[in-house]
């Protein structure tokens, strides 16, 4: 994991990430980098975060090559900028024909698995219950669980929209590749030619929605050739399949002249944000979460107890008005809290980060990141959160600029690094 943040005003943007990376889901390293200027000429920069790798590749390799190729070019608006570089992603050929199939098999392969496991479950406990299971059962087993899943993943959040015709274009080129993972994976278990397609286009869906968190974050930010002000963008990454960017649609946040016409400051966490959130409205987000959840259980159950001492739990008439006026009482509270919220700690802090000078940008956003990595030290929790924090500024009239960024080599014994760096 990791937390970096972006902080804006009409200065600048200030961006900051720490440098802990996860391996094997129990070592971590500080030492990974995560920001990076996008341009080495122009005001913007660019953050990772989630998966280090898009494809096989590291992020860090992918921006560089896209910072080579782009050389002195500019855009208008940061957005153009993030098509520059999602268009390198999707048709780059570094990523070739292998490496798509390889990804798309591996990153389908859980649903497949996730599909047996509960097939044989099913199977186990119909033994318990009947004694055996036959072939009948076991071929309803599977029907069940396949329409499960398929049910599952239609409700989680889509990516980019799947329309029928890249649905069958995809399905028709992986559709080898998938059957073989098919056959190695269900093994003994039937499979019909009919639930063979089936499961080959639930695989290609799964593609387009976000269900075991193997996605990257991508934030970019800082000034197009025609913004005075600065905006940034960001998204998750998931893969690329035949030269087809699967992200999820684009958050953005920008900075206006005026309070009237939008933000004049902006603060902003990604991955692991929960100290920054209550820093901002103070409430850790967790906390916030489980009383909204208790008193929404609360407001909801206490009138069928109360009619239910009061010998009255038939009088549905009664327990709807209760209910609703439990609803009502429900809905001012989070108001109220929302309300106090905004008033006392958000808008305020906001006002200060309206009118903060660029290097105190770039101390409040080290600042909340040490905060985050800080949590983690004094907790029994791994620390995900860690190491030296990178800390840059975007400005208009200065561009890019480093307050602190660490380098895995003494940069006084390699002059030639920094005298390269605007060669060609």
């Amino acid at each position: 994991m990791t937390a970096e943040i972006v902080i804006m005003n009409k200065m600048g943007v200030a961006m900051a990430a720490d440098s802990a990376v996860t391996v094997g889901g129990k070592k971590v390293y500080n030492s990974a980098n995560k920001l990076f200027t996008l341009s080495k000429y122009h005001p913007i920069g660019i953050m990772v975060y989630g998966n280090a790798e898009f494809m096989g590749f590291p992020w860090e390799m992918l921006i560089k090559l896209h910072r080579d190729k782009l050389g002195k070019k500019e855009f208008n608006t940061v957005a153009d900028y993030a098509d520059s570089f999602f268009e390198f992603l999707a048709s780059n050929d570094h990523i070739n024909d292998q490496d798509e199939t390889s990804y798309v098999a591996q990153a389908i392969y859980p649903i497949y698995a996730e599909i047996v496991q509960r097939i044989r479950s099913s199977i186990e406990e119909l033994i318990k219950t009947k004694g055996s299971a036959s072939d009948s059962d076991t071929l309803n087993a599977v029907n069940a669980e396949i329409s499960k899943m398929i049910e599952e993943i239609n409700q989680r959040e889509i990516y980019s929209d799947l329309n029928i015709k890249t649905e069958t274009e995809l399905a028709k080129k992986f559709s080898p590749i998938l059957i073989k993972s098919l056959v190695s994976t269900f093994g003994g278990l039937p499979l019909t030619a009919v639930q063979r397609k089936k499961l080959v286009r639930t695989g290609i869906k799964s593609l387009f929605r976000k269900i075991f968190d193997h996605e990257s974050g991508i934030v970019i930010a800082g000034f197009g050739k025609l913004e005075v002000f600065p905006s940034m963008l960001s998204c998750e990454i998931k893969c690329r399949a035949n030269k087809w960017l699967i992200r999820s649609n684009l958050e953005t946040a920008k900075i206006s002249s005026s309070l009237d016409q939008g933000n004049t400051a902006v603060i902003k966490p990604f991955a692991q944000g929960e100290m920054v959130h209550a820093f901002m409205k103070g409430m850790d987000p967790y906390l916030d979460m489980l009383t909204s959840k208790y008193l929404a259980t609360v407001f909801r159950e206490l009138p069928k107890t109360l009619l239910e001492h009061l010998n009255l739990a038939h009088d549905e008439a009664l327990k709807q008005r209760l209910l609703q006026a439990g609803q009502d009482v429900f809905n001012n509270f989070n108001v109220a809290l929302r309300t106090y919220q905004k008033e006392n700690h958000i808008s305020p802090v906001l006002s200060a980060v309206a009118s903060l000078p660029k290097d105190e940008l770039a101390a409040m956003a080290e600042s909340l990141i040490n905060l985050t990595s800080f949590k983690r030290k004094v907790t029994i929790e791994t620390e995900t959160v860690g190491g030296a924090i990178d800390v840059a500024v975007i400005s208009k009239g200065d561009g890019f600029i480093w307050i602190k960024r660490k380098h895995y080599f003494q940069p006084q014994l390699n002059h030639h690094f920094t005298a390269n760096y605007f060669e060609g």
